[in-house]
C-alpha cells in the first residue's frame, strides 16, 4: 500500500479487518488522530457491531496490511469466544463450591 492511500472513510460499511505488518497508518476519529504501527490492528468495531466505520483511515507511509474478510473475522471471534467459555466452565467445575463432592443427597 502506498503512502497517503485512503483505506476507508468514516460512514462506509465495514467489510474487512486489518493488521499492520509494516508501515504506519493514520486513524482519525472526530478530532482524535492516532498513529498505528506494525502489530496494531483496526477495523474490528464496525465488524463486531455491524455498524458503519466510525473513523477515516489512511496510510502514513508505504505499508503492508494483512486483511481478513468480515465473515472470516466474525467466525474467528466465535471460535475464540467458544474456547474461552469452555475454559471458564472447566475452571468453575474445579471450584469446591460447585464440585459434585459438595452436593450430598
Amino acid at each position: 500500500m502506498k503512502k497517503d492511500l485512503k483505506i476507508f472513510l468514516e460512514g462506509e460499511k465495514a467489510f474487512v479487518f486489518y493488521i499492520i505488518f509494516t508501515g504506519q497508518i493514520i486513524q482519525k476519529k472526530g478530532m482524535n488522530i492516532s498513529i498505528l504501527e506494525s502489530g496494531d490492528f483496526f477495523g474490528e468495531e464496525g465488524l463486531l457491531e455491524n455498524k458503519e466505520r466510525n473513523s477515516t483511515v489512511k496510510s502514513k507511509s508505504d505499508s503492508i496490511l494483512l486483511c481478513l474478510s468480515g465473515e472470516n473475522f466474525r467466525n474467528a471471534i466465535e471460535v475464540l469466544n467458544y474456547q474461552k467459555l469452555q475454559e471458564r466452565i472447566e475452571i468453575i467445575k474445579k471450584m469446591f463450591i460447585f464440585s459434585k463432592k459438595n452436593f450430598h443427597n
